[in-house]
């Protein structure tokens, strides 16, 4: 579909870009959107590789943390979602309500 330098974005990029029952004219306008912004994406991020020194460019560091930040976001979502009992018995509301 388009390539910048030697990065390519094929047409299996594109799928779930284009909600379902989109009429033709605007899946078209749709998809040159996304491909005008994914070619500048890419410029930028070139010149930017250009122009920073090697050191800002070491993120392995900071993009291990940030994957461990989201396994265990993950996880203490699934854990929350696996032990919060949303059920409350009649016998619990009225202790509730007598405590207070």
């Amino acid at each position: 579909m388009a390539r910048v330098n030697e990065v390519y974005l094929f047409e299996s990029d594109l799928k779930g870009i284009i909600p379902p029952g989109t009429s033709a004219k605007d899946s078209l306008m749709l998809t040159r959107s996304y491909i005008d912004s994914w070619i500048r994406k890419q410029l930028i991020v070139r010149q930017a590789m250009n122009n920073l020194s090697e050191d800002q460019l070491e993120f392995s560091k900071q993009l291990d943390n940030y994957k461990n930040s989201l396994i265990i976001y993950a996880y203490e979502n699934t854990l929350v979602r696996q032990k919060l009992d949303t059920l409350v018995s009649d016998e619990e509301i009225e202790n509730y309500y007598d405590a207070n």
